[in-house]
C-alpha cells in the first residue's frame, strides 16, 4: 500500500505522472540501521517466525511476523517477555485494544519493571481471531536498578519547581491540589533511571510540562512540553525537498504525521518493512522539528509534505476535495517490504 491520493484522476495526467515518478524515489525502505532475518534465520531468533527485524545498535527485536496459528493472543504477554529477552521482573500490561475493518485486533502493551512503568517502552500485537499474526514495538536497553527512591517526593517537587522557575502556578489561583509525583522508570542513555514524574502547570509565564526528576540525585533529567493544540505547524527537513513546513497532530505529549484540516485528513505511517497496514505505526517527534534520518525516516516527511501539497493543488486549481472529491482521508505508508523500489495504489 502507498499514497492514497492517486486514484483515477483523469485530468492533468502529466502533473500526476510527475508526482508519482517523484514518489517512486523516496518510498524505498531502509535497511541501514536494521538487520532483517527470514525463514530459518528468523526462526533461530524467534521460534515459529517468518520474519524478524532487529535494531543493529541495541540488538533489540523491533518486528516479528509469525507463522500461521503459532501464538494465541492470551499467551502474548508472557511470550513477549521471553522473546524480547527481558527479566523475570518485567511484565507487559494491556492498555488499549482496537479493531479494524479487516477483522484484525490491535493490542497495545506497556512495559513494567518491578511494578513500575517503563516510560515509552511498549509493544503491539496484531491478531486475527485468537491468533497473533505479527508484533512490533520499541524496547530500551535494560539495566537493573533499585526501584526504591533515595529522595522523597517533596524534595523532588521542590527541585522541579526550581527548574521551571515560574512566578505563578495553576494551583495558586485555583482550588486544586499541587501535582503528585508518579514513580516512573525513564530510559536515559541506554540505562534505566528511576524518576518522579510531575505534571506542572504554570500560568505566569504560561507553560505546562511533564518534569522528570531523578529519584536518587534529585536532578531534572527530562521535560516534555504539554502546551500543544491539535493540528499544528511543524518543520520537516525532508530527504528530497529541503526544509518545508508541514501540518502535524499533537497527541499525548508528542507529534504525529497526521492532520485533519485537508478533507478527511492526511496521515503518514511507518510499515516497519512489512506489507500489511495492520503493522503500521505512527512516525512521532518530540518537538515538531522533524530532522531524524535514522532508517531514512526523512523520506516520510517528503511523503507527508507531498500529499499535503498535492491535495492543495487539486483543491485550489480544480476545487476537488481529495481524490474522490468527497474528502476521502489520504493515507501514505512508508518503508514497505524490503528492497521495494516502487509506489502503488491498492484500490483502498
Amino acid at each position: 500500500m502507498s499514497v492514497s491520493i492517486y486514484n483515477n484522476l483523469s485530468f492533468t495526467f502529466n502533473i500526476m505522472k510527475t508526482t508519482i515518478i517523484f514518489l517512486l524515489v523516496f518510498l524505498i525502505p531502509s535497511m541501514v540501521f536494521t538487520q532483517v532475518f527470514t525463514n530459518k534465520s528468523a526462526e533461530d531468533i524467534v521460534k515459529q517466525s517468518k520474519t524478524v527485524r532487529v535494531d543493529e545498535k541495541s540488538k533489540k527485536i523491533k518486528f516479528i511476523k509469525l507463522k500461521n496459528n503459532s501464538l494465541i493472543e492470551s499467551d502474548a504477554k508472557a511470550w513477549l517477555v521471553k522473546t524480547l529477552h527481558l527479566s523475570v521482573n518485567h511484565e507487559f500490561r494491556l492498555v488499549s485494544q482496537e479493531s479494524d475493518k479487516l477483522g484484525y485486533v490491535h493490542n497495545r502493551y506497556n512495559l513494567y519493571y518491578k511494578n513500575v512503568l517503563v516510560e515509552n517502552d511498549r509493544y503491539y500485537t496484531h491478531s486475527k481471531g485468537i491468533w497473533v499474526t505479527s508484533a512490533n514495538g520499541e524496547i530500551s536497553i535494560f539495566s537493573e536498578i533499585n526501584v526504591e527512591p533515595g529522595i522523597n517526593q517533596e524534595l523532588a517537587f521542590k527541585n522541579a519547581l526550581e527548574y521551571i522557575k515560574a512566578d505563578k502556578y495553576l494551583w495558586d489561583e485555583n482550588n486544586i491540589s499541587k501535582p503528585k509525583g508518579e514513580l516512573i522508570i525513564l530510559p536515559v542513555n541506554d540505562k534505566y533511571v528511576l524518576t518522579y514524574k510531575f505534571d506542572i502547570y504554570a500560568i505566569k509565564p504560561l507553560s505546562r510540562n511533564y518534569v522528570y526528576v531523578d529519584a536518587n540525585s534529585g536532578k531534572v533529567v527530562k521535560t516534555k512540553n504539554r502546551i500543544i493544540s491539535s493540528d499544528v505547524l511543524g518543520t520537516a527537513v525532508t530527504k528530497y525537498c529541503g526544509t518545508k513546513q508541514i501540518t502535524t497532530d499533537s497527541y499525548a505529549g508528542t507529534y504525529r504525521l497526521r492532520e485533519a484540516g485537508r478533507g478527511g485528513g492526511i496521515e503518514t505511517y511507518d510499515l516497519n518493512n512489512s506489507t500489511s497496514s495492520t503493522s503500521a505505526v505512527d512516525f512521532t517527534d518530540s518537538d515538531n522539528y522533524w530532522n531524524t534520518t535514522t532508517n531514512q525516516d526523512n523520506a516520510a516527511y517528503d511523503a507527508h509534505y507531498s500529499a499535503e501539497m498535492t491535495y492543495d493543488y487539486y483543491f485550489l486549481k480544480f476545487g476537488r476535495n481529495s481524490y474522490d472529491n468527497a474528502g476521502a482521508k489520504i493515507f501514505s505508508y512508508v518503508h514497505c517490504d524490503y528492497s521495494f523500489v516502487n509506489a502503488y495504489w491498492d484500490g483502498q
